[in-house]
């Protein structure tokens, strides 16, 4: 079998494709006078198939007039380091938009199966570029592009592939081929029936091909679902973030029943749970539907608690302190009449610091008259929009 790396003859080839991740072949080869190895992008034909992909110098080396290289497939650039970088579109970012450029800032090209809005804003941050690719869902061709999404199962060859071997414990089939076995091939054999290949490993040399497939029923790699589950148990993950959950409704003792936004996170829906609005003395009733933060205090799944609301308008708010607020009211007003002196003389009169100065003064004076007018503490103020709407009319 003809083996090529550049124009180095091969004489052995161990090949691995995950499931999810880059492909990489350790090629052995003979060196020519020069006994330097290839370095930076090259190309390694197995018979009539060619790999495109990057030499990765930390694991290559030689011996006199032999080496070994190991090639990544692709531009090997999603272990390298990207700077952080802050993604903003009004209508959402695109996630074709956060992949295509951190693929430009490390050499690698993807092209993406389904596109997805990931929200108005996505911070990329410093660190490894694989980060923006999906645990899962992404793998390099051996024309070394990164496709991001699923991989598409077809039937396997029987001219071209045959099971010499299974086992039914680990689900290991030993196969012969003289072609590439890519993952997601079914294999079917009277003797075990089916199963799709998820890993392989496949050696060729002069004395022709041996294949080593890891199959499984799920819809990815085994050695890759155990290590993410190792990794999440041992770090205790699941309850040391937040979650974004809708509001489904207010029961009479102000606790919130909660539906989980994201499923696929793993965290069910809450029954009444407690909020905490982030200023003592003040307690909320949220529209249904609004979004909401939920916390797990000090990481204990018996602890959960609403931290954080989004800018939905609530139904109503109530305050346990009516002079702490008739004082900021009466604070927003002393600034606002700043702005309104200053601004003249620094803008002109008629300019935009006078409207806004005129719109925070109707607003700290609605709000002082309806503190004055409260019968005493825990009084619910009514919340109007159209004070609100006056203030970003004037921006």
């Amino acid at each position: 079998m003809t083996i090529l790396l550049g124009t180095l003859q091969g004489t052995a080839v161990r090949l691995f494709t995950p499931w999810a991740g880059a492909w990489t072949a350790d090629v052995d080869v003979t060196l020519d006078a020069t006994r330097l190895l290839p370095s930076g992008r090259t190309t390694l034909v197995i018979g009539t198939t060619p790999l495109l992909g990057t030499v990765d110098p930390e694991a290559s080396g030689k011996f006199g007039d032999t080496g070994r290289v190991r090639l990544v497939g692709g531009a090997a650039g999603w272990s390298k380091d990207v700077a952080a970088q802050h993604f903003h579109n009004d209508a959402g970012v695109l996630s074709t938009a956060v992949l295509t450029a951190t693929a430009a800032a490390v050499g690698e090209t993807v092209i993406e199966a389904a596109p997805s809005r990931l929200g108005v804003d996505y911070a990329r941050a410093a660190g490894p570029a694989a980060r923006v690719l999906p645990a899962q869902g992404w793998y390099v061709t051996p024309a070394g592009v990164t496709v991001v999404g699923p991989r598409v199962t077809v039937p396997m060859d029987p001219t071209s592939v045959q099971v010499l071997g299974w086992d039914p414990l680990a689900q290991r089939a030993e196969l012969a081929s003289d072609d590439l076995v890519a993952p997601g091939t079914v294999l079917v054999d009277t003797k075990f029936g089916t199963a799709t290949v998820r890993d392989v490993e496949q050696t060729f040399d002069d004395t022709g091909s041996s294949v080593t497939a890891w199959c499984s029923s799920s819809s990815s790699s085994r050695l890759a679902a155990a290590l993410a589950r190792f990794a999440r148990e041992a770090a205790q993950v699941t309850h040391a973030r937040p979650y974004i959950y809708r509001v489904v409704r207010q029961n009479i003792d102000e606790r919130l029943v909660l539906q989980i936004v994201k499923r696929a996170q793993g965290v069910p829906d809450m029954l009444p749970i407690s909020m905490w609005p982030g200023v003592p003395g003040a307690s909320a009733k949220p529209r249904p539907g609004a979004l909401v933060m939920v916390d797990f205090a000090g990481g204990d799944p018996s602890s959960p608690v609403v931290r954080g609301f989004d800018d939905t308008m609530p139904l109503e708010l109530s305050f346990e302190a009516a002079t702490s607020i008739a004082f900021a009211a009466e604070s927003i007003a002393f600034a606002a009449e700043s702005i309104a002196f200053a601004g003249p003389v620094a803008f002109g009169v008629g300019g935009k610091p006078v409207a806004i100065a005129e719109a925070l003064i109707a607003w700290a004076s609605n709000v002082t008259a309806a503190i004055n007018a409260l019968a005493g503490p825990g009084t619910v103020l009514p919340l109007s929009p159209s004070v609100a709407s006056n203030v970003v009319k004037a921006l």
